[in-house]
Order: structure tokens, then C-alpha cells, then sequence
């Protein structure tokens, strides 16, 4: 078995399974979660043209519930990354 190396951004751990996208520690208290709702060819290259974008508690509520802190929808990757990682930036600031 090979291992699977983590990728990192700004020192924290981005990960993809199928549409959706991690970023953050999961030891944190919030993390960033990316949905690729939508997509479109653009040169022959699938580009994201729907993103939901939440900013989720990491800590586990009575109910079992997830505890979504911030959340929207943006029209590229980008956009959605960007807004995403001030957010989760300025909650962990917060604490």
C-alpha cells in the first residue's frame, strides 16, 4: 500500500472526495467545507460553475447535528474558496 500524501494550503490540510472539498484541521474548531454543485466545459476542462460553501463547527452538538457556522453559494471555485477561507480565517481568530 502506498500512503496518500496530504496536500497543504497556508498550513492547513485541503482534501477532495468526489464534489466535496476539505480545508482545515479537523482538530480546529471550524473547518471548510466546498460542494461542487455544478459544472461546465470549458476547453475541453471541467470548471465549477456552482459551489456551496459552509463554514462548520467541528465539535459535535447533543443531537449530533452539524453546526454550520457560515454558509453561501458562489459562481466559481475561486470566489468560493477565497470568501471561504476568510471566513473560516476569522472564526478561528475569534477564540
Amino acid at each position: 500500500m502506498s500512503e496518500q500524501k496530504i496536500l497543504n494550503y497556508k498550513n492547513k490540510p485541503l482534501t477532495r472526495q468526489g464534489n466535496t472539498i476539505c480545508y482545515g484541521n479537523s482538530t480546529d474548531k471550524y473547518i471548510l467545507v466546498m460542494m461542487i454543485l455544478e459544472t461546465a466545459k470549458t476547453g475541453g476542462i471541467d470548471l465549477a460553475t456552482k459551489v456551496f460553501v459552509q463554514v462548520q463547527s467541528t465539535r459535535e452538538t447533543e443531537d449530533k447535528k452539524i453546526n454550520v457556522v457560515k454558509f453561501a453559494e458562489f459562481s466559481s471555485l475561486y470566489e468560493a474558496f477565497d470568501a471561504g477561507e476568510y471566513w473560516l480565517n476569522r472564526e478561528l481568530e475569534s477564540l
